[in-house]
């Protein structure tokens, strides 16, 4: 809307029209492309792809204006530069998107000057300039005063760490609640599918982190550790942990005779997932606090850990197993977690070992 009304109000000769004018279809296109990105770390990376490819693309279109060229002269310029483009985009894969605009934007400039529109390339450029210009104003400067703010990718991780850990817990707890009933085997396959999607989705966040930080500086050196953790702890303990509960709610639906034979395992499990979460739920936004409030968390959880331990010593209790391994990993997870509480999560960790 803000494109078209810039085209058609504003006078000729600034925006549709004359030297600055450009293309309103490209212009749009621009808009949409830019509107339709998942985060706001990913509009900083598509413009900057965007405009360096429209920009190669234009400057190698500007021969095509060149009036001593016939058909086959355009051809074999067409099939140099078409090599070219594709030869860097292989070589330059991170950064495939800009090579494909070059090689779009300079398809456009082959024939157009021979049919008197040599300013293709020049309206091409300014185009993606425009259209740019109203997308980093509504994506950009409006969410500075709160209005239509995109995710970014810290709070993809922020997301991600948080759902594993609370989906990954509440499939066991769901299991045990209600063994052999149908409506809790739905609900642990629910959580089962949201956390394995957030699992899933840790190479394509961590790409869109890793080039917005080497590429664009988008974020600071600052920011490097706790992005890493964050991976680290999305790639070992949060899998592990998703592994084992992902068993414990297949065994415990199925082989658990009564809710009563594991009441207490299960509360000790949600009592975890309770602890967890609640520090996830901010993990990115901690900052220089984050250390205080991991210790504090980990000695909260390693609390009913070991209570829940102390439950699995009886012998009436299902699943022992399975279980124990869930609150063994849980446990290795709260030791990544802080190094403050490493003896306490060393001692309930060899108790845990002991009941598999």
């Amino acid at each position: 809307t803000t494109g078209a009304a810039l085209n058609f109000y504003l006078p000729t000769h600034l925006w549709s029209e004359g030297f600055w004018g450009g293309d309103p279809v490209w212009c749009h296109i621009t808009i949409t492309m830019l509107c339709e990105l998942d985060s706001i770390d990913r509009l900083g990376e598509k413009i900057v792809l965007r405009i360096a490819g429209t920009t190669i693309g234009a400057v190698a279109g500007l021969m095509m204006s060149y009036e001593g060229l016939d058909d086959l002269s355009r051809l074999a310029v067409f099939f140099v530069w078409s090599l070219v483009f594709a030869y860097c985009e292989k070589k330059d894969s991170s950064r495939s998107y800009c090579w494909t605009i070059a090689a779009v934007t300079f398809g456009i400039c082959v024939f157009l000057p021979r049919w008197g529109r040599s300013r293709t390339a020049w309206k091409r450029w300014w185009s993606i300039m425009q259209g740019t210009a109203v997308a980093a104003f509504w994506l950009w400067v409006v969410p500075l005063f709160g209005i239509l703010r995109k995710p970014a990718v810290s709070q993809e991780f922020h997301k991600m760490l948080s759902t594993v850990c609370k989906e990954s817990l509440t499939m066991v707890a769901d299991a045990l609640e209600q063994p052999g009933e149908a409506q809790s085997l739905a609900l642990v396959k629910a959580s089962d599918q949201k956390a394995a999607a957030a699992l899933r989705g840790l190479p394509v966040s961590w790409r869109k982190y890793h080039y917005c930080r080497t590429g664009c500086e988008w974020f600071s050196k600052s920011n490097d550790h706790e992005f890493t953790a964050a991976k680290e702890l999305l790639a070992g303990p949060m899998t592990h942990l998703y592994q084992s509960c992902a068993s414990a709610a297949r065994a415990g639906h199925t082989a658990a005779k009564s809710p009563q034979s594991v009441a207490a395992v299960r509360a000790c499990i949600v009592d975890v997932r309770t602890a967890l979460d609640s520090y996830f739920q901010q993990y990115v936004t901690l900052g220089d606090k984050r250390e205080e409030v991991a210790a504090a968390v980990a000695k909260e959880a390693l609390k009913c850990i070991d209570k829940g331990a102390a439950e699995l010593s009886n012998p009436k209790v299902a699943c022992k197993s399975q279980l124990a391994q869930v609150l063994l990993d849980a446990t290795r997870l709260v030791q990544a977690l802080s190094k403050e509480t490493a003896a306490q999560a060393d001692k309930a960790a060899k108790q845990l070992e002991e009941l598999l």
